[in-house]
């Protein structure tokens, strides 16, 4: 449970292995990675308002299609508040499409501590006009 401790790092490992994967291409070892398993009946939200969905293959098949006008994403952590078991975030994600513009949301993320130690439930994301 040492993991569970130290919810701020744990969470900071997983958005960077989201961000690798996503550079990557990987919607599997994204979704794997990141994601809650089923029995957490995890839940995102795409962006550009499409409904959210549900479980790591929608999942899955979700993020892959996100890659192709939106290759690059770095997610920045603005605040978690955390219990020994569930944990919220709150943060901005800066997207880069294939000509190099950024584009700037938000994202609230519900973790929750698992046997895999911290793994994101729902992650809900928004784009808006947010900027450096």
């Amino acid at each position: 449970m040492s993991e569970a401790k130290n919810v701020a790092g744990a969470i900071a490992e997983r958005s960077r292995q989201f961000e690798q994967a996503y550079g990557d291409a990987d919607p599997k070892a994204l979704v794997e990675a990141y994601f809650a398993g089923d029995d957490h009946k995890p839940l995102a939200s795409p962006p550009g308002g499409a409904q959210p969905v549900r479980g790591r293959e929608a999942l899955t098949a979700m993020f892959a299609g996100l890659f192709a006008d939106m290759p690059k994403i770095e997610l920045e952590t603005i605040e978690i508040t955390a219990s020994e078991t569930v944990a919220s975030e709150f943060g901005r994600a800066i997207l880069t499409d294939v000509l190099g513009a950024r584009h700037f949301g938000r994202y609230c993320v519900c973790w929750v501590f698992t046997e895999e130690g911290w793994r994101a439930k729902s992650d809900v994301f928004a784009a808006d006009g947010w900027r450096e």
